[in-house]
């Protein structure tokens, strides 16, 4: 309810989020270098691995969490760390044309393509620029509508591009009776939706949060 969002307990829930990336970070646990382009940005990621590699199972969970637990929420503003916290920017692990042509570009564990991570982290990072600087729509830059917006274009335009390599990958594999990958269509066509819906979600929250547009 209205009552909860913002309340105390989310506020240290996201504290003990905040300490526990502290010690990820600091221990290794998932790849990170500094962004040379801004002091309080690092570059994270991880690599591909099987579904049973606890490792790789963990990457992935801190990094739904740190995304879409922060999109989730109704305000990104830390009061812990003053504005002044690491903002993370995903890198992706690649992707290869043998994973497509196999229905496995899409991560049945997250969802989505993992490609969206990048998206998704520079939304977010967004959002606490535009709760930071600009309080209402009178106060919105000229600088952050243009980042918005060249987000939202280059999110847009990957995920068309995505669902046309898609559709031409199932056409060849419906033309060619594949029955090994035939045995996939279902559940892969369920995985080709929640990709568009944590995309356009994506995309919403860039209209709503950082636009500020009315809904």
């Amino acid at each position: 309810t209205s009552s909860l969002v913002g309340s105390e307990m989310c506020i240290r829930d996201r504290s003990h989020y905040y300490g526990a990336r502290r010690i990820i970070l600091s221990r290794g646990l998932i790849k990170s270098s500094d962004d040379t382009g801004s002091a309080n940005r690092k570059i994270v990621g991880f690599d591909l691995s099987e579904e049973s590699d606890v490792t790789y199972f963990f990457a992935r969970w801190f990094a739904y969490t740190d995304v879409i637990g922060s999109l989730s929420s109704s305000s990104l503003l830390n009061k812990t760390f003053n504005g002044n916290e690491t903002h993370l920017i995903w890198e992706a692990p690649e992707i290869t044309q043998k994973d497509k042509l196999n229905l496995k570009d899409i991560d049945p564990f997250m969802g989505f393509d993992l490609r969206l991570l990048k998206y998704f982290a520079e939304i977010v990072n967004l959002v606490k620029e535009r709760e930071r600087n600009c309080p209402t729509v009178d106060f919105l830059s000229a600088t952050l509508i243009r980042k918005a917006l060249e987000i939202k274009e280059s999110m847009s335009k990957f995920l068309t591009e995505s669902e046309v390599e898609r559709a031409q990958v199932l056409k060849d594999i419906k033309e060619q009776g594949d029955e090994k990958r035939l045995s996939f269509l279902e559940r892969y066509t369920i995985l080709k939706a929640t990709n568009r819906c944590f995309a356009l979600a994506g995309i919403l929250q860039i209209y709503r949060r950082i636009l500020l547009m009315p809904a």
